[in-house]
């Protein structure tokens, strides 16, 4: 969601990669070309498309931001880290196995624990309630603004923006 959000502010379209396994979207910001690639693997797969990326792009980890949901955090609520542990999500494991390193920039977007006797792969892939939408589509735009500011300002002025105030 939240790079469908950076592609739609910049105009740019997603074609399929079968080098990736994703689709990719290039952007340009502030004259420099980003380029935002959506894993069409399994979840748990992911890393095999970073990896590719990082291999075709010539990226170092630190060039990439890793976008993803955690139930750890609450609805509307985003968070940047420069590296860590995978804490339990199964694509960031497989990120960073893939990549060989956990000194990988993610940015966190808060969805909610699932409710007690609800599986959480269930929960996180079932469709959120009219003010659930409200709350996510708050905190998609301020993660599309977070990996502009990240891209131009660096991890470091990007946390302190988006990270210390309570959001949603």
């Amino acid at each position: 969601m939240v790079a469908d959000e950076l592609a739609r502010k910049q105009k740019a379209v997603f074609r399929p990669s079968l080098r990736f396994g994703g689709r990719v979207a290039v952007i340009e910001i502030e004259s420099q070309k980003a380029v935002i690639v959506k894993p069409s693997t399994f979840m748990n797969n992911s890393g095999v498309c970073a990896r590719k990326v990082l291999n075709r792009y010539r990226l170092g980890v630190f060039q990439v931001l890793i976008v993803y949901d955690d139930v750890d955090l609450p609805l509307g609520i985003i968070r940047l880290k420069e590296k860590g542990s995978a804490g339990g999500h199964n694509g960031l494991t497989s990120v960073i196995e893939a990549v060989g390193t956990n000194e990988i920039n993610r940015l966190r977007i808060g969805v909610n624990r699932a409710p007690e006797g609800v599986d959480t792969a269930e929960y996180v892939l079932s469709d959120f309630t009219r003010e659930e939408n409200s709350a996510l589509q708050d905190s998609i735009e301020r993660a599309a603004s977070a990996c502009v500011d990240w891209f131009v300002s660096g991890p470091a002025c990007a946390m302190n923006k988006y990270n210390t105030t309570r959001q949603g």
